[in-house]
């Protein structure tokens, strides 16, 4: 049975990884992985295909690690709506040295895997085709393509090998051509049931628990969050679908993924064994992970509603967090003061790292908003052109709260969606500073 091969998972002490790239293994990706690696071993190319969060890169990209760097490269290319034929082809061409006469390979003889990424997104011009894939069909198909420097020389690539991933077609995203998918092993990606979705987040957040020396009460209510969550996550993808006017309502499992991430970052000293602290921490990331993106007041009071009834199946008497909105609780891991500059630190110390970042709720909005006038007249002292002048009143401060959450997260990525002129620009300059971040402004707007 495949359960015999799901190895107990350990946390890679030897390198440090991003939360997004854990893989815990279970059932589903050792036998995508197994079936990955039968079918490389007979040099052919594999395509995964599943819905957004299903791990069909991460299970590649961990695949790829178990490959000898000396017998075997690798290489990765992310596909986008603008990824054009010339670009692979030249991408392809500096991957491989020339062997012989127009015969080209990877360096010193060896073998090469090239992992391409939302295979799927180059867009389809007026003929219904796919430019740069037509480009990558002609590589598999004939080995190789015509130079772009001496046109009619045929430039014959040898010793590669094709993984690739993308999403179910559909709902706006494009399918690649027949042509160039019957070239793949396809294998599709499911998501994990609930005893290995359960899993997967039991064996994350008991070691991080462990390693933090968190109180066995904590711990004992940490496995039983982790049902809860999966849970309310489950119910409100049900609920709230997309829709044009609602179309980032995408719920998959990256936002389980990010409520732990945004759980984890807690120290012990924070919680001890205080278990209405951690449940109400854990009401706080499932509300900016879920709820935060809901437009009406009567959707979000149903989320609220919803997460108490099953915080009270879950936890019982002890979860006694009201649900009224007024008595939310926000966290933030810029509320301590900096530390005094020493010798010891050296010249290259960076000024982000003064100030410890320790996840916490805030205490009082008064000292909030003091913390924050602060930080923006160093922020005008510092910063060239700057002249920010805000007023800080409760609702831009939890906008602030909000942004600043998920950019100091790692590949923490951010859509503010609002009129104008409601400080979406300003809050992100502000928090973008009080993180250390550097703010480049792309103006998208179109330009006569």
């Amino acid at each position: 049975h495949w359960s015999t091969r799901v190895e107990p998972w350990e946390y890679p002490t030897n390198e440090k990884i991003e939360f997004a790239s854990i893989l815990v293994p279970n059932i589903d990706n050792v036998r995508i992985t197994y079936l990955i690696n039968i079918l490389s071993k007979q040099e052919k190319a594999v395509l995964l295909i599943g819905e957004p969060g299903t791990a069909k890169t991460v299970i590649i990209t961990s695949y790829l690690k178990h490959y000898d760097s000396e017998q075997h490269l690798t290489r990765i290319i992310n596909f986008s709506s603008i990824t054009t034929s010339n670009f692979i082809q030249k991408t392809i061409e500096n991957f491989v040295d020339k062997r012989v006469a127009n015969t080209f390979g990877p360096s010193f003889g060896r073998k090469m895997t090239i992992f391409i990424d939302d295979i799927n997104m180059p867009i389809i011009n007026s003929w219904g085709d796919q430019e740069a894939n037509e480009i990558l069909r002609q590589l598999i198909e004939q080995k190789g393509f015509y130079s772009l420097i001496k046109p009619g020389d045929f430039l014959s690539i040898i010793d590669l090998q094709f993984l690739a991933a993308m999403c179910h077609p559909g709902g706006g995203r494009n399918d690649i051509s027949e042509r160039l998918k019957r070239h793949f092993f396809i294998l599709n990606c499911t998501l994990p049931s609930n005893n290995a979705v359960d899993h997967i987040f039991s064996s994350v957040a008991k070691y991080f628990c462990n390693e933090r020396n968190f109180s066995n009460n904590i711990i004992n209510i940490v496995e039983k969050s982790i049902s809860a969550t999966r849970i309310l996550w489950q119910t409100i993808k049900g609920k709230f679908l997309p829709t044009p006017a609602k179309f980032h309502y995408i719920f998959n499992l990256r936002d389980l993924s990010r409520i732990w991430e945004g759980i984890l970052q807690i120290d012990s000293e924070q919680c001890q064994n205080d278990i209405e602290q951690y449940l109400q921490l854990w009401k706080h990331e499932c509300t900016r992970v879920l709820a935060d993106r809901l437009i009406l007041n009567t959707e979000k009071e149903w989320f609220r509603k919803e997460q108490f009834k099953i915080a009270k199946q879950t936890f019982g008497d002890i979860y006694k967090i009201p649900i009224q909105e007024e008595a939310e609780v926000y966290y933030a891991n810029f509320l301590r003061e900096e530390l005094e500059v020493t010798d010891e630190m050296g010249d290259d110390i960076d000024l982000a790292d003064l100030v410890p970042k320790v996840y916490e709720p805030i205490s009082s909005w008064d000292t909030l908003r003091t913390k924050l006038l602060t930080s923006m007249t160093k922020m005008n002292e510092e910063i060239r052109g700057s002249n920010m002048d805000l007023v800080f009143f409760k609702d831009a401060m939890i906008h602030l709260l909000r942004i600043s959450r998920v950019i100091n997260m790692p590949k923490g990525h951010l859509l503010l969606v609002g009129v104008g002129g409601s400080g979406k620009q300003s809050l992100t300059k502000l928090a973008s500073y009080i993180a250390g971040s550097a703010t480049i402004l792309n103006d998208m707007r179109a330009t006569e």
